[in-house]
């Protein structure tokens, strides 16, 4: 089975590819594209800079300044580099370059992580089935940054990674399967991060194994009423969660 994972560049997508590998042992043809999310950074610089009245402007630019200073220090570290099964790097998903190559390239799966916002109509225009990894446990933590935002919330319970099958929404496609991360007292930020996304390798290793019995995937709705859907956080929100953690 050939499986294609398009992953946004970093750390992280290195980090899990790695791991996903490890997992599957050389039983699949795995393929990877990266991209650099470049166009999707561009249109948010944009749209903060013509923000109104220009102090907003201001408060969204030191904002987006403060989670990339947070990212840096707190956030995943990972030395791997996953560039023998690299095939491609695009600057966006939606990039009539990027549909092609991936349909060239004929995959059973087509597996996201970290990417902009799959359109409707590369949707259609992908020919293979799309499933994306969301590393938070919906309906309940949609968008970037969950792991924040439920850890903030002391929603520890609900601290973990959904496989979806891809729809145009953000993060409402069907469930695939979702898993939860054991917390231990003592773990960092970066440690939290590190579970999830060994967990969200191996909902991917399981929904690849349940391919290959040829038996039909069993997928869910998810409950829209209890679906909530978070922002990147600001400089507010992340010195409320350094406070937080250091009273711990």
């Amino acid at each position: 089975m050939k499986v294609l994972f398009v992953f946004r560049d970093g750390s992280e997508a290195d980090f899990l590819f790695g791991k996903i590998a490890r997992r599957l042992n050389s039983k699949f043809e795995l393929i990877l594209i990266k991209e650099t999310g470049v166009i999707a950074k561009r249109k948010k610089l944009k749209r903060i800079l013509n923000s109104k009245p220009v102090y907003t402007a201001f408060v969204k630019m030191i904002d987006l300044i403060s989670i990339q200073i947070f990212n840096g220090i707190f956030g995943l570290k990972s030395n791997s580099k996953s560039k023998t099964n690299q095939v491609a790097l695009f600057d966006d998903i939606n990039l009539e370059s990027c549909i092609s190559k991936i349909n060239s390239l004929c995959p059973d799966l087509v597996i996201i992580f970290g990417t902009g916002i799959v359109s409707a109509d590369s949707i259609k225009k992908i020919k293979s089935p799309i499933f994306n990894i969301h590393t938070g446990v919906l309906p309940y933590y949609r968008n970037v940054y969950s792991e924040f935002w439920a850890l903030l919330n002391k929603d520890y319970k609900n601290i973990g990674s959904t496989l979806i099958k891809i729809d145009p929404g953000i993060d409402t496609g069907n469930i695939y399967k979702v898993g939860r991360v054991n917390l231990e007292k003592d773990d960092t930020y970066s440690k939290v991060k590190e579970k999830n996304l060994e967990l969200a390798s191996s909902l991917v290793a399981d929904l690849l194994k349940q391919k290959t019995t040829k038996k039909k995937i069993k997928l869910v709705s998810q409950d829209s009423l209890s679906s909530k859907s978070y922002p990147a956080p600001g400089l507010l929100d992340i010195v409320k969660y350094l406070w937080f953690s250091a009273r711990k």
